[in-house]
């Protein structure tokens, strides 16, 4: 089962916003803003890719041709809401179709059987629409790689004795989403 998973809308603001990252990174001027906007979203992107979760309320597009199967596990959660589902081109009633949003979110047929072999599903995760929604965890994972990108611009750091605090990764770990 081959499945095609695309943002089809971008979340509005990011999980992290500016002034924490300053206070992170220990910035007071404004000089560094668009650096610091470019690292929050790249910081996004990685838990976002790491995780398999949507964290701030963004748009997503999912197509398969389910064979025989009725349950269409969803790939971003949390899942809020679905939006629509076509089933070879043709838009769905939303009577054919059961929905299980949040954790674990699944759109189901309830004849047992897809009226078709593609089916597209467009639907809307993340925690919310304010950086408050988002879990503390994922909000300090994503402050400790701004303030690490930011200090360290570079690729290679050349005579340093460095260590890797290995917990900063382990705030991921209850978000990831099972494959």
């Amino acid at each position: 089962m081959h499945i095609r998973l695309s943002r089809t809308a971008a979340p509005a603001v990011e999980p992290v916003t500016e002034a924490e990252a300053k206070e992170q990174c220990r910035v007071r001027h404004s000089q560094a803003d668009l650096r610091l906007a470019r690292l929050i979203t790249s910081a996004r992107e990685q838990a976002e890719g790491r995780t398999r979760r949507a964290l701030i309320t963004q748009q997503w597009e999912q197509s398969q041709c389910p064979g025989a199967a009725c349950s269409i596990p969803l790939q971003r959660w949390p899942v809020q809401e679905v939006l629509s589902v076509h089933v070879d081109g043709a838009l769905l009633d939303p009577s054919a179709y059961r929905v299980n949003t949040g954790e674990e979110a699944s759109v189901t047929a309830k004849s047992g059987h897809w009226p078709g072999e593609e089916v597209v599903i467009s639907y809307q995760a993340g925690y919310g629409d304010d950086p408050g929604d988002v879990p503390a965890g994922l909000r300090d994972w994503m402050l400790v790689h701004v303030a690490d990108a930011y200090a360290n611009p570079n690729a290679i750091v050349i005579g340093t004795i460095s260590g890797r605090m290995t917990f900063v990764d382990d705030l991921l770990n209850p978000f990831v989403v099972p494959r």
